[in-house]
C-alpha cells in the first residue's frame, strides 16, 4: 500500500522518474492515484479480510479484550494532547497533499508546493537547524541521481 500516491514511497517517485517524458507529462498526483486505484483497493480489501479473519474477537477473549481497552487508555494518557508542532504540521501536510491533488488547475509544479511546505514548516519552528543535521544526506544525494537518470539518459543519447 505504499504507492497509492506519486510521492507516498521513494519507489512511487523512481518508477515515475523512469517513465518516457511523453507519460510523465499526462500523468499527474491524481492520475498516478487513479491509474493504480484498482490494484489498491484490492490489496487494502484483501489486508482487511486477512486481519478481520485473523484477529476477530472471540467470546472467551473477553479479558484480553479488557486488557487491551486499558492499553490503549493508559496510551493516551501518556502520549497527552496533540502539541503546536504536530497541529501545525498536520495542517502544512493536508495544505500540501491538496496542492498536490490540484496540480492540473493551478499548475504549480509538486517540488514547488514541497518547498512551500517546508518554509511553512521552517517558520512556525518545527524544522530547526538541528534537523537538518539528522537527514541522511548520503541516501538523498543518491535518490536524486537515481531520479535524474532516465533525464539524463535520454538528453544524452545513451538510452537504448
Amino acid at each position: 500500500m505504499t504507492a497509492v500516491t506519486l510521492t507516498s514511497s521513494t519507489t512511487a517517485v523512481l518508477v515515475f522518474a523512469v517513465l518516457p517524458e511523453s507519460i510523465r507529462a499526462e500523468t499527474s498526483w491524481l492520475a498516478w492515484m487513479l491509474y493504480g486505484a484498482v490494484f489498491n483497493l484490492t490489496v487494502f480489501a484483501g489486508l482487511m479480510a486477512t486481519i478481520v479473519f485473523m484477529y476477530r474477537p472471540r467470546a472467551a477473549d473477553t479479558q484480553a479484550s479488557e486488557q487491551a481497552s486499558n492499553t490503549l487508555a493508559l496510551q493516551r494518557v501518556l502520549l497527552g494532547h496533540l502539541s503546536h508542532h504536530e497541529k501545525w504540521s498536520m495542517l502544512v501536510v493536508v495544505l500540501m497533499l491538496l496542492g498536490f491533488a490540484s496540480q492540473p488547475l493551478h499548475g504549480i509544479h509538486p517540488a514547488w508546493i514541497s518547498v512551500g511546505a517546508l518554509a511553512a514548516l521552517g517558520a512556525v519552528g518545527v524544522i530547526t537547524e538541528n534537523t537538518f543535521h539528522m537527514v541522511n544526506w548520503s541516501f538523498i544525494v543518491l535518490f536524486g541521481v537515481l531520479a535524474s537518470m532516465a533525464t539524463v539518459f535520454a538528453t544524452s543519447g545513451v538510452s537504448i
